[in-house]
């Protein structure tokens, strides 16, 4: 018994100096007080800083609250919040258990509302450098990759995979791996910032004639911009557009393919980052199309406000998007002649 009392004295005596953790009431219906900073961005991709005091001025006046007679419309700041769930993870019926008190219509309808809002900030973020200044930064920014001269841009397509949308062209939507998808091409910069986003054609149309009818093709056709982009075998060998050499003879071109990969590869990250970024380009959006187009641009300019807020991507974020998906085309038109001497003397004058 003295044992007994001894060990219930001293469980006593540890009691006393241990601390109660303190316990607080947090509101679910109000996400910024109820989850932690870590939390929040893992669940809506930014911060609350950012959301608060940048995503919410740039679209507040843009956004206006829809008054019925059937209930209370949904505050905004709960409207930007459930799309921003929505962008990060694809998943409607999560985000209605994250959000409560939001049906799943709502969603659906605030996705198609806030995504057209925010791209009417389209041409305020995502575009090429204005001024030669900052033209030649840019093209310094890439030189110090792998030493690659007057890159503007890194140019290559990624697939969105969607569901079937039905009707009469639904198989142009099919790409070469059997999955229907909308081809995106995509212009980095050096930052892995987007330059340009085209998000209109099925999966089945080839990268190339995407290019060829893009508007970026005609702004070096038009001479409006100084250097020449990168991309790869899908591509045409242009003066303003090169390709890597696809059996390197000489030391000279192994060089420059060398460099090449290495420059062009910021491409090649931007299309994981924005899929890791925003889950929903990774996994098969089941909007309506129109919305679905709406979506994929609307993500690409939130991505260059992130670049631009410098939000890091969350530390615990998995990759789940399967890189097995990627088509690699090659290009199968007719070679370009002058392009190919263009070439050829470049990596003479820069790589001999």
């Amino acid at each position: 018994m003295d044992e007994f009392y001894n060990l219930i004295d001293f469980y006593d005596r540890v009691a006393m100096h241990e601390r109660v953790p303190k316990r607080y009431v947090r509101d679910m219906q109000n996400p910024i007080d109820y989850y932690s900073d870590k939390e929040f961005k893992n669940r809506f991709r930014f911060s609350k800083t950012s959301v608060i005091e940048y995503l919410m001025p740039l679209i507040f006046n843009e956004i206006e609250a829809v008054t019925t007679m059937r209930g209370l419309p949904v505050p905004q700041l709960i409207k930007l919040l459930a799309v921003l769930r929505f962008y990060g993870t694809g998943n409607i019926q999560l985000v209605s258990g994250d959000l409560v008190g939001i049906s799943q219509p709502s969603i659906s309808r605030c996705v198609k509302h806030i995504s057209q809002v925010i791209l009417k900030s389209f041409k305020k973020f995502i575009k090429f450098p204005s001024n030669p200044q900052e033209q030649r930064q840019n093209q310094l920014l890439f030189y110090n990759i792998a030493g690659f001269v007057g890159v503007d841009g890194t140019v290559d397509c990624t697939h969105i995979p969607i569901q079937s949308p039905g009707g009469d062209q639904a198989e142009n939507f099919r790409n070469r791996k059997g999955i229907f998808s909308i081809n995106v091409q995509i212009v980095s910069g050096p930052k892995c910032e987007i330059l340009d986003i085209v998000a209109r054609w099925p999966g089945s149309v080839h990268d190339s004639r995407i290019f060829s009818n893009s508007n970026v093709n005609m702004m070096y056709e038009q001479k409006q911009l100084p250097g020449c982009l990168l991309g790869d075998g899908g591509y045409p060998q242009l003066q303003y557009l090169f390709t890597p050499i696809r059996n390197p003879q000489a030391i000279a071109e192994e060089r420059y393919n060398k460099a090449h990969i290495a420059t062009r590869n910021t491409v090649e990250r931007l299309n994981g980052i924005l899929k890791r970024r925003f889950g929903c380009l990774s996994k098969k959006l089941a909007t309506k199309l129109s919305t679905t187009l709406l979506i994929i641009s609307a993500c690409a300019v939130l991505h260059n406000i992130a670049i631009f807020r410098c939000e890091e991507l969350p530390q615990n974020l998995e990759e789940d998007f399967d890189y097995n998906q990627i088509v690699q085309q090659e290009y199968n038109g007719p070679p370009n002649l002058y392009g190919n001497i263009i070439r050829s003397e470049f990596i003479i004058r820069h790589f001999q």
